[in-house]
C-alpha cells in the first residue's frame, strides 16, 4: 500500500502499515470528524486469527481501558478503541519521531559507539516520569490501580523530532481493573532481555520491575550492549542470578555516580532498588545537571535531526542545526574508552646519547622522538657547531628511511573486531588492547596466534598466516557458554530461569529428513570479515568481478570467479535485495550505505589469489576497485551460525527447494518485506568421482520458488548473511529430495537446471 492510498475502516481511513507483530499490526491512519477537518492517528489492530480468542480480546481491551485513562506528556495518548466488522482496534496518538531502538542503531551507523551520556540520562529521566505517573494512577474511587507496564524496552520508547519522549504499548500492563483470565499464574510476558529477576521467575510484579527494566535501558544506552545477553535460557539464567558486568567495565566514561544509579535501579533484590520511578528520575536528573550544568534539552531535538536528516529532508523538512551542536558532537564521537588504558606509557631512562624508550603495558617498545633543542646540544649541554651534526643527522635520516621501508614490507597489520566489543585480546600469549583494535607491526617471520576472550562467553582463537605489508581484517563472534547447572536451593523458583519453555532452534539434520526451518535470527553468517566499500545511499551501482581465485589447494583445485556481496541497506531498500553473488556479469545494487564482499569457504588455509571487485557509480560513472583476497576475505559460518545437513551421498543428485515459513523470514525489519533468499554451500573442493568441482560447490544463493540441483557432497550448509540480526524475524522452509535413480554416471549432469 502506497502512502497516498487509504482504506476505509469505520470512521478512520487506514494508510500504510507501519509494523506488524505476532498478535497485532499497526497502521498510519487519519480521522475526519467533519469535512475539511483531519487528524493523523495510529491504528493498532488485532490480527484476524486472534480476534476469536476471547482471552486475548479481553487482554487487548484491557490495554485500551488502561491506556485511555492515562494522560501524560511522556505517554502516547490513546483516543479510541472498539470493534469494526469483527476487528478489534486501538486508535492512538501519532508520534512524529522514531523508537529508541532505531535511534541507537542509527547512532552506531553515524560513528557513535554509545548514546551521548547527557542524552541517555535525559531520555531515561523522561521515560521514568511517564512510568511514575502510570504507577501512581487512582481509579474513580481513589484506589490505586497499581499499573505495571512490564514491557519497558527501547522498542516501546518513542522520541519525537522535537525532543519529546513517550512511552507506548501498555498491551501487557497489569492493573487491578484487569480481569484474571488474561494473566495466568506464573505467566511470563515481555522481552526477556529486559526482565527483572522476579519477572524471569514468573512472580508477582510491582512498579519496581519497571524500575529494573528502565535501568537496563539506561545501561544499554551508555554501555553499547545489554547486560544480559545470549539465547533465552542463557539470558534468563543470568537475570535470575544477577550476573552482569558493571557499566564502568564496559565504558569508563560512565561516572561513578551514574554507575551507582544504574546498579541501584538494577539491584537483584527489589527492596534494594529505588522505591519508585520518581526516585530513580530525581537521582538521574540531579546527576545530569551536576555533571553537565549547561546542558539544554533542545540537544535531543538537534540529535534527532542529525541522525535522521536524510529522511527529514526527503519529506521537505530541511534541518538547520546550530554550530554549537556540531562542536559538541565531535566530543561525543570520540572512541569508546576501554577498561585498561590504551596508551599508558612509562618513561624509562635510555642512557645518554640515546632517545628515550617508552614501554607500553603490552610490552612493546616505542622510540620517543627527541626535541630539536636536544638534538643540537652536546652531551654536557653546550651549544655545538651545526655542521658537526650534519654527518650523524644524515646517517639518522638514512637509517630511518631504511627502517621505515623494512618495517613496511617485513611486517603486517590485523584489524580485529568482536561481537560484543571490548573483549580481551592476546597475541602469541601477550596481552594487547581490547577490541576493536589494530594490531600493527606483526612480524612476518612466523604465524601468530590471536586469542579473544570475554566474561561469560566462549573463547575465540585463530592462527594468522603472515603476509608482508598486508592489512587483514578479522572478526571474532563470541558465543555464549553453556548455561551452568542449577544450584541447589530451597526456593525451587530460583533454579528455573523462567517458567516457560521455548523449543530450541534446530542447527542440524541428517538426510533423509522432513522439511526443516532456517531461522533468520539464529542461522546468521556475520559479514564483518569481508571487504567493505562505502556507497552513497541515493545512487545506483554496477558491480562485477575480474580474475579468479583458488579454493581447493594443489591436488583438487577449485577456481571461483564470484564473490558474495551483502548490502548495508537504507530504509527504502527491500530485504530480498540485501545480498547476492557478483561475478563477471554485472549486477546492479541501490539503496545501500555500503557493500561488503567476501568468498565463502569453511577452510581458507589452502586458498590463493584475489578477485578484483569493480564498483561503478551509475550517476558519476566513476569506478572503484576493491581486492577480495581468497584468504583474508574468506568467510565461513561456524557450527553455531549455520544449519548443517549431513548424510548426503556424493554419488547422488539432490533437488533443494525453499518456501516461506509460517512466519516468513525478514532481515530488514517489517518495511523491508520478506527476504526469500538464503546462502547455500557444500563441501568445496571435495572429490566428486570424476566430476570437476565448480563454484557451485562453495557458494550459491537459493531463492523461494526456484529449485536448484546439487550433488557430489556428503553435507551442505545454509545461512542468512547479515551484519545486524537485530531486525530479523521469521523462517524459511527447506526441502531436500534425492533425484530418483541418480548415481555416479549422472554426476556429469550437475550443471543442468533443476526441474520446477
Amino acid at each position: 500500500m502506497s502512502d497516498d492510498q487509504h482504506t476505509p475502516f469505520g470512521k478512520y481511513e487506514l494508510g500504510p502499515r507501519l509494523a506488524a507483530g505476532g498478535m497485532a499490526e499497526i497502521f498510519r491512519a487519519r480521522y475526519q470528524p467533519a469535512p475539511g477537518v483531519s487528524k493523523q492517528v495510529v491504528i493498532k489492530r488485532i490480527l484476524p486469527h486472534y480476534a476469536a480468542n476471547q482471552a486475548f480480546v479481553a487482554m487487548f481491551t484491557n490495554e485500551a481501558r488502561i491506556a485511555m485513562g492515562l494522560s501524560h506528556g511522556n505517554i502516547a495518548q490513546v483516543f479510541d478503541f472498539g470493534e469494526i466488522d469483527g476487528d478489534w482496534f486501538i486508535a492512538m496518538e501519532l508520534v512524529d519521531g522514531q523508537p529508541l531502538s532505531r535511534i541507537m542503531k542509527r547512532a552506531r551507523e553515524k560513528g557513535l559507539a554509545v548514546m551521548p551520556m547527557p542524552l541517555a540520562m535525559l531520555v531515561t529521566a523522561e521515560m521514568l516520569k511517564g512510568l511514575h505517573y502510570a504507577h501512581t494512577r487512582l481509579d474513580d474511587q481513589g484506589r490505586p490501580l497499581r499499573i505495571v507496564h512490564r514491557d519497558v524496552s527501547p522498542q516501546n520508547v518513542l522520541v519525537s523530532f522535537e525532543g519529546q519522549v513517550k512511552l507506548v504499548d501498555f498491551g501487557i500492563a497489569k492493573a487491578r481493573t484487569a480481569g484474571r483470565q488474561e494473566t495466568e499464574a506464573g505467566a511470563v510476558k515481555g522481552k526477556y532481555s529486559y526482565f527483572s529477576p522476579e519477572q524471569a521467575r514468573g512472580k508477582e510484579l510491582d512498579a519496581r520491575a519497571d524500575v529494573f527494566a528502565a535501568g537496563i535501558v539506561l545501561y544499554e544506552l551508555v554501555c553499547g550492549q545489554l547486560p544480559f545477553q545470549g539465547k533465552l535460557i542463557d539470558a534468563l539464567a543470568a537475570v535470575v542470578k544477577g550476573r552482569f558486568p558493571p557499566p564502568r567495565e564496559l565504558n569508563p566514561d560512565v561516572s561513578p555516580a551514574l554507575e551507582k544509579i544504574i546498579l541501584t535501579a538494577m539491584a537483584h533484590e527489589k527492596d534494594q532498588r529505588y522505591e519508585s520511578a520518581e526516585a530513580f528520575q530525581v537521582a538521574l536528573t540531579s546527576t545530569l545537571y551536576q555533571t553537565a550544568p549547561s546542558f539544554s534539552p533542545s540537544r535531543l531535538a538537534h540529535f534527532m535531526g542529525y541522525l535522521f536528516e536524510s529522511e527529514l529532508v526527503a519529506e521537505g523538512r530541511p534541518q538547520k542545526l546550530p554550530r554549537e551542536f556540531f562542536e559538541q558532537l565531535e566530543v561525543w564521537k570520540k572512541p569508546l574508552p576501554v577498561t585498561a588504558p590504551q596508551s599508558t606509557l612509562v618513561e624509562t631512562s635510555a642512557g645518554r646519547g640515546r632517545p628515550a624508550v617508552r614501554t607500553s603495558k603490552a610490552g612493546l617498545e616505542v622510540a620517543a622522538s627527541p626535541r630539536t633543542s636536544e638534538v643540537v646540544r652536546a652531551e654536557h649541554g653546550a651549544p655545538t657547531r651545526r655542521w658537526l651534526l650534519l654527518i650523524p643527522v644524515a646517517a639518522m635520516v638514512l637509517t630511518g628511511v631504511g627502517v621505515t621501508l623494512y618495517g613496511r614490507y617485513a611486517t603486517f597489520t590485523v584489524q580485529l573486531s568482536s561481537q560484543p566489543p571490548g573483549a580481551s585480546v592476546r597475541v602469541d600469549g601477550r596481552p594487547a588492547e581490547p577490541t576493536p583494535v589494530t594490531l600493527s607491526g606483526l612480524s612476518v617471520s612466523a604465524p601468530h596466534r590471536i586469542d579473544v576472550t570475554s566474561v561469560g562467553l566462549a573463547p575465540w582463537s585463530q592462527t594468522v598466516t603472515p603476509r608482508p605489508g598486508a592489512v587483514l581484517a578479522l572478526h571474532a563472534e563470541l558465543q555464549p557458554l553453556e548455561p551452568p547447572a542449577p544450584e541447589p536451593t530451597a526456593d525451587a523458583g530460583l533454579t528455573e530461569p523462567a517458567p516457560i519453555e521455548v523449543p530450541p532452534v534446530a542447527m542440524e539434520a541428517a538426510y533423509p529428513t522432513a522439511p526443516f526451518a532456517l531461522d533468520a535470527q539464529v542461522h546468521v553468517l556475520p559479514t564483518s570479515g569481508g571487504v567493505r566499500v562505502p556507497l552513497e545511499p541515493g545512487h545506483a551501482y554496477r558491480v562485477w568481478t575480474e580474475g579468479r581465485v583458488s579454493l581447493g589447494g594443489l591436488l583438487n583445485n577449485l577456481f571461483v570467479d564470484e564473490c558474495v556481496y551483502v548490502l548495508e541497506q537504507d530504509d527504502a531498500a527491500l530485504a530480498r535485495d540485501g545480498f547476492g553473488l557478483a561475478g563477471r556479469k554485472p549486477v546492479t545494487v541501490h539503496h545501500a550505505r555500503a557493500l561488503t564482499a567476501f568468498i565463502t569457504d569453511l577452510k581458507s588455509g589452502d586458498n590463493s589469489g584475489a578477485l578484483k571487485l569493480r564498483v561503478q557509480d551509475l550517476a558519476t560513472k566513476a569506478v572503484r576497485t576493491a581486492v577480495v583476497d581468497a584468504r583474508a576475505a574468506s568467510v565461513g559460518p561456524e557450527p553455531g551460525q549455520r544449519f548443517t545437513l549431513s548424510g548426503l551421498r556424493p554419488a547422488a543428485l539432490y533437488d533443494v527447494q525453499v518456501r516461506p515459513g509460517a512466519n516468513p523470514a525478514r532481515t530488514h525489519g517489517e518495511r523491508g518485506g520478506q527476504t526469500g533468499r538464503v546462502l547455500f554451500g557444500t563441501q568445496a573442493g571435495a572429490s566428486t568421482l570424476g566430476r570437476k568441482p565448480s563454484a557451485d560447490d562453495s557458494q550459491r544463493v537459493l531463492e523461494v520458488g526456484k529449485p536448484q540441483r546439487f550433488g557430489g557432497t556428503s553435507w551442505a550448509w545454509f545461512a542468512f548473511p547479515d551484519a545486524d540480526r537485530g531486525d530479523n524475524t521469521g523462517t524459511l522452509e527447506v526441502t531436500v529430495t534425492e533425484v530418483a535413480g541418480t548415481g555416479q554416471g549422472l554426476l556429469q549432469r550437475l550443471a543442468q537446471p533443476a526441474h520446477p
